[in-house]
Formats: structure tokens, C-alpha cells, sequence
């Protein structure tokens, strides 16, 4: 940073839990810190991420109000709180960061930073849709700059919200790189899934697919509002190949295991896949928002059924060694974020300016 001045930079995230916003918040936490900014969070309660950087937070707001879609109240105690701070910055992450952050910034005169995950407006609006976009287009020019962390979010920002190209921002996801895999391939082969139980994710329709699987097990990290249905279906299913390890904080095992899945009806540019990426392993995604972005001889797109996911599967055991080694070389070109760090950083500093 210029000077080695300190800036104020705060972060906010409504849900502070384990998954793929809470991953990229702490990570940019730490490029940002290791910058010279004073790091600061607002989050609905104690989680994941204040547990693991509390060194590097100089503040933190805790307010359950910010999970509503809007409370006026919470919008007033955000902008006491950045006053007070002397808060420079904003990155708002999930629609509703997105929604008191930029309001905020905008009120106060700083900038702020919208990172997309997947544009919820879209994939999760219903019929709802055509406001929560609007609402998304209106936000787009109060705020700075929307951040897309995938080419599939650029296209819906211009597609789906009209995002003037002027905001626009377009850095991919990433992160630091995890231990990649030392060993030959299991047997059986050990399948790995790093997902919430809750739409979109579809951690059943993966499990069904595993009833017609004999040489491999499948373990999901995770769990969520779906819980009970998806022990339902192991039970009547009978399926046995199956693990349910529960919720992991800070997962980073992937090296353990052989193949990644990833079923879903939408994602941006999912976080889980590419720290397995980083790992070594090859990747069975589906072939929606950003999945085909991580996509490059290192694994297989597949449609949403179990025919499609039983051959993405077979097709990775077959050729392991080259999807191990193509997953290693598509996660430094493009998703290392040791080597991309300065675009967020450049990023942040712009905004900052204007």
C-alpha cells in the first residue's frame, strides 16, 4: 500500500459460517491485512471466521438483524459503526452484505466493493426475480464496483441485472493452495462432496447416483436443512457406500481422497471445487454458472442425472493421472491466489480513491 498508510477496510457477510463467501471473506482478510489495512467484519454472530482471524480483525460487528432482507434498524447501528471506524472501504458479500453495505457507503460517501458468488437474484428469486434484480441494478450504481469472481457472473450481471459495464469488475475466485495428493489412487476409489444440504445443492441426487456404484465410496462433508431427508433416502435406499461426515470447519483434507463432486442446479464459481482443484484431484462438476471455468482435461461437466454422473465418474478413474496433473496447472494459471493477489488488492485501492 502507498505509504504503508493504514486503511479501513470492512467486510461483511451475513451468515458467518462454513462455506464458500465465508472462505473468500477470511482469505481477503488475510491478503488485506498483510497489505496494511485495519480489517474489520460485520456478521450476523461468532463463526468460522472470527474464530479463525481474530488476530487480524481490529474490529467486529455482531447483529442478527442483517439476516432480514431489510432492517432499518441494522442499516442505522452499520453506518454508526463505519463512522465510528472510520471505515474507508466496503466488501459486501451475499445479497443482503450487498444491500446495507453499498447503502451505507453510499450514505457516508466511501467506497464499496459487491462480490458477486452467483447472483442469488437469478438462481434464487423465483418470482421474485424481476425485483430482486431491479433492486440489484439500482444497487449497482449507488455502489462502486460489483466484483464478478467468474465469467458466468459477468454474463448475468449484463444479461440478467444490466449492471452498467463501467462497474463491472471481473477477477476470478481464488485462494491459497492446499497440500495436493501424494499417492496412488484408493481402492476403493474415495469420492469427496463439500456442500450444504439446502438448495441448490443436490447432495441427493449424488447419493442416489452411488446406489449404482460398486468400487467406490462417497464421503460429504457438510449439513444443513436437508439433513434428515438425505439419511431418509440412505436408509430406504439401502445405499451403503455412502458417509456422511457431518459439518467440518475449515475442511481441508482433500488430499485424502481421489475425485471431487460437485452436483448443483446453480453456482457462481464454487470455492470447494477449485481448493480441491488445488489439491490434485479431478473434478465432476455440473455443468452450470461458472462450473466450466474449472473445467480443461481435469475432470468432467455433467448433466444433472445419475447416467450423467456415473459416467463424469467412471471417466475420471480412467484417465486420474492426467486430470490430477491438468487440475494442478489450471489452478496455478488461473486460481492461485499467491499469484492473483495484487488484482484484489488494486481493486480495493481504486475504489478507495474514488
Amino acid at each position: 500500500m502507498s505509504g504503508n498508510i493504514k486503511k479501513n477496510i470492512l467486510f461483511i457477510i451475513p451468515k458467518n459460517d462454513v462455506g464458500g463467501a465465508p472462505k473468500f471473506v477470511k482469505e481477503q482478510i488475510d491478503i488485506c491485512y498483510e497489505d496494511g489495512y485495519d480489517c474489520y467484519l460485520a456478521t450476523n454472530e461468532s463463526g468460522w471466521i472470527n474464530e479463525t482471524k481474530s488476530d487480524k480483525l481490529k474490529g467486529i460487528l455482531f447483529d442478527k438483524q442483517i439476516e432480514k432482507m431489510f432492517s432499518p434498524f441494522f442499516l442505522f447501528t452499520l453506518i454508526k459503526y463505519m463512522r465510528s471506524n472510520k471505515i474507508k472501504l466496503v466488501v459486501c458479500n451475499s445479497a443482503n452484505g450487498g444491500l446495507y453495505g453499498r447503502l451505507a457507503a453510499f450514505y457516508l460517501r466511501i467506497g464499496s466493493v459487491y462480490v458477486t458468488h452467483g447472483w442469488s437474484s437469478v438462481y434464487n428469486g423465483g418470482r421474485m426475480a424481476f425485483i430482486l434484480n431491479f433492486i440489484e441494478r439500482v444497487l449497482s450504481y449507488i455502489g462502486t464496483n460489483v466484483l464478478c469472481i467468474s465469467n458466468g457472473d459477468v454474463d448475468k450481471a449484463k444479461k440478467y441485472i444490466n449492471v452498467p459495464s463501467s462497474k463491472i469488475a471481473h477477477i476470478n475466485n481464488a485462494l491459497f493452495p492446499l497440500p495436493h495428493r501424494a499417492h496412488a489412487i484408493n481402492s476403493p476409489v474415495k469420492v469427496l462432496a463439500v456442500a450444504r444440504f439446502k438448495h441448490p445443492k443436490r447432495v441427493d441426487l449424488l447419493i442416489s447416483a452411488f446406489e449404482h456404484i460398486q468400487h467406490a465410496e462417497l464421503y460429504v462433508a457438510g449439513d444443513g436443512e436437508q439433513r434428515n431427508e438425505i439419511e431418509q433416502l440412505i436408509k430406504e435406499k439401502n445405499i451403503q457406500n455412502v458417509h456422511l461426515m457431518g459439518e467440518i470447519k475449515d475442511f481441508n483434507q482433500f488430499a485424502e481422497f481421489d475425485i471431487f463432486t460437485l452436483i448443483s442446479e446453480s453456482e457462481g464459481l464454487p470455492m470447494s471445487a477449485i481448493e480441491a482443484m488445488s489439491a490434485g484431484m479431478p473434478l465432476v462438476l455440473s455443468n452450470v454458472g461458472g462450473c466450466p471455468e474449472l473445467i480443461n482435461q481435469n475432470g468432467c461437466l455433467v448433466e444433472n442425472n445419475i447416467e450423467s454422473i456415473l459416467k463424469g465418474i467412471e471417466s475420471c478413474i480412467l484417465n486420474f493421472d492426467l486430470y490430477t496433473a491438468n487440475s494442478l496447472l489450471l489452478f496455478d494459471q488461473k486460481f492461485n491466489l499467491h499469484l492473483r493477489k495484487k488484482e484484489f488488492l488494486l481493486l480495493y485501492s481504486e475504489c478507495i480513491k474514488k
